[in-house]
């Protein structure tokens, strides 16, 4: 017997931020705005149902109750066509979540 446990998770399709651009629309006044509409995938909550094991939720609750003391960045700089972007996330050394 598998016991699973139900979380909600940051929706993948527009990342948690609920509303996806429509976009551009002009307001009464004529002057042009950005529409935005809440994501079908999630009907705006910026969340998604998923579920995991008990394995996994033993390591989400780890990961939250951690003081995150130490630290590591892992990833770089890159350099494609002209264009300079980074891949850089610091990574908890303790639980291993990546922080924001």
């Amino acid at each position: 017997m598998t016991i699973k446990v139900h979380i909600l998770i940051p929706c993948e399709r527009c990342k948690g931020e609920a509303y996806l651009l429509a976009g551009e629309a002009r307001g009464s006044n004529g002057k042009p705005y950005m529409r935005y509409e809440p994501c079908p995938a999630c009907d705006g909550s910026g969340n998604q149902a998923h579920w995991i094991d008990l394995a996994e939720f033993d390591e989400l609750l780890k990961q939250e109750t951690c003081q995150h003391n130490l630290t590591t960045h892992h990833g770089g700089f890159h350099f494609t066509a002209g264009d300079v972007w980074d891949d850089i996330v610091e990574v908890c050394s303790e639980c291993g979540k990546v922080l924001d």
